[in-house]
């Protein structure tokens, strides 16, 4: 099964047993599948979506989680967001100049103005699909540790002080590997480190519990469309 080797192979480019570049050559076709999937057409390597493509599976490969879940799926996902992306970037240069033509241009041009358009609506939509499934794996995930959406809007500290110390608190777990290990084993927050070495007190621990859970899950999982409410913090 190729989502499976795929998987096994991830790991080894991770640990250094594989050069990345040989990875990607060998996943051309799937790139460039992907990328069809989203185009409607397929592309070859003279075609600039093919570096876009490939760039972005590497950016997979660096960002993916192995516990997290499987990289085919997460990696099509980050090709399709990535191309996107760059089609709304050029979308932005292009119409700095507004072309002005006449009646007749008018009506030949119409059916690409309205191409273009129903293109962005397929864009939106497809990214509206791509979070929907990212918010899904994130309320399964939640679920495991007893915490839901509606909770976390209520937990969400209104103080922007306190605020920044559960989101220092999960950075702080997070970048510890023997602290987060024993987290995932336990699902307890290392109250005591916390408190000595970030000044939280316990109390406040005790009300943001699972609020900084929430945050370690968003941090570690492969949420490439959800950490960007992290990074906007």
């Amino acid at each position: 099964m190729v989502s499976s080797k795929l998987q096994e192979e991830v790991l080894e480019v991770k640990k250094g047993s594989m050069d990345i570049n040989i990875f990607i050559e060998k996943y051309q076709p799937f790139i460039f599948s992907t990328i069809k999937e989203l185009k409607g057409r397929y592309i070859d390597e003279s075609d600039e979506l093919s570096t876009v493509g490939m760039l972005a599976f590497k950016e997979a490969v660096d960002s993916f989680d192995p516990a997290k879940g499987n990289f085919y799926s997460f990696a099509k996902k980050v090709i399709k967001l990535r191309l996107i992306d760059h089609y709304r970037k050029n979308k932005k240069r292009k119409e700095k100049v507004i072309p002005i033509f006449e009646d007749t241009e008018y009506k030949n041009k119409l059916s690409k103005i309205e191409q273009d358009q129903a293109f962005d609506q397929y864009l939106i939509e497809e990214e509206t699909k791509l979070r929907r499934e990212e918010i899904k794996e994130y309320v399964l995930e939640l679920k495991e540790y007893d915490i839901n959406l509606k909770e976390l809007e209520k937990l969400s500290p209104r103080k922007k002080k306190l605020k920044e110390m559960y989101y220092n608190s999960a950075d702080y777990i997070v970048e510890d590997e023997d602290l987060y290990k024993n987290f995932i084993e336990t699902q307890r927050l290392p109250a005591k480190e916390l408190s000595e070495n970030l000044k939280i007190n316990r109390k406040q621990l005790d009300r943001g519990r699972k609020y900084i859970i929430s945050l370690i899950i968003l941090k570690k999982g492969n949420y490439e469309m959800l950490s960007e409410y992290i990074k906007r913090r």
